[in-house]
């Protein structure tokens, strides 16, 4: 959770104060009231949604989102056109589905879990290039060690021919059966929040 407050978890704070499985929670109104606090906890407005596997599910049957969808055809249109996803714009944020995202056991068994709980609705302020998103959020640079020579060491001991190279890397080996080059890239960094109060994570269904 990246040292996020209790506060912005679960039911951050008694906001989501009715489960969104009900079809008689106003969710409108719940999704106001967070954006209130958000703009009084941290001033970074929200702006992305990122859901699991059952949100279209409650959303379409939710009293209060289909008599806003009644009102809005060009947003029904777009649900539609969307094969069941949230469509974007809907109370004002992007809705990003993450019910795809899984991996896969690291034990032979070829088991896949997912990664997103599907009653999990996690909003953080825009994320995009060009905003102030680098105020909320940033990445650190790892480090990765180098050849700067694609000759055969003949030695452990020559260390000169590394050097240490921090976020995105290449470089190139020789290879001998057959004879050739090998080219070696790749990036070292880790994504961490630095204030995490701009972020919200949500249990909707308690």
């Amino acid at each position: 959770d990246y040292q996020m407050a209790a506060g912005n978890q679960n039911q951050i704070g008694g906001t989501i104060s009715a489960a969104w499985n009900v079809a008689t929670t106003n969710i409108p109104v719940q999704l106001v009231n967070l954006e209130a606090k958000a703009a009084q906890t941290t001033g970074y407005p929200l702006r992305l949604a990122i859901y699991g596997a059952n949100l279209p599910t409650y959303f379409t049957a939710n009293d209060f989102v289909i008599d806003y969808l009644a009102r809005m055809p060009e947003m029904s249109v777009e649900w539609l056109k969307g094969a069941g996803q949230i469509p974007n714009g809907l109370f004002g944020f992007k809705w990003i589905p993450a019910y795809t995202f899984f991996y896969e056991r690291d034990d032979g068994t070829g088991t896949k879990d997912a990664i997103w709980p599907a009653d999990q609705v996690t909003f953080t302020p825009d994320a995009s290039s060009g905003t102030d998103s680098e105020d909320w959020y940033e990445f650190l640079e790892g480090s990765f060690l180098v050849p700067t020579t694609v000759d055969v060491i003949t030695s452990v001991t020559s260390l000169d021919q590394f050097k240490t190279v921090y976020g995105s890397f290449g470089y190139a080996q020789m290879s001998h059966d057959p004879p050739g080059m090998v080219n070696y890239a790749g990036d070292t960094f880790l994504p961490v929040l630095r204030n995490p109060d701009a972020i919200y994570q949500a249990d909707v269904v308690f």
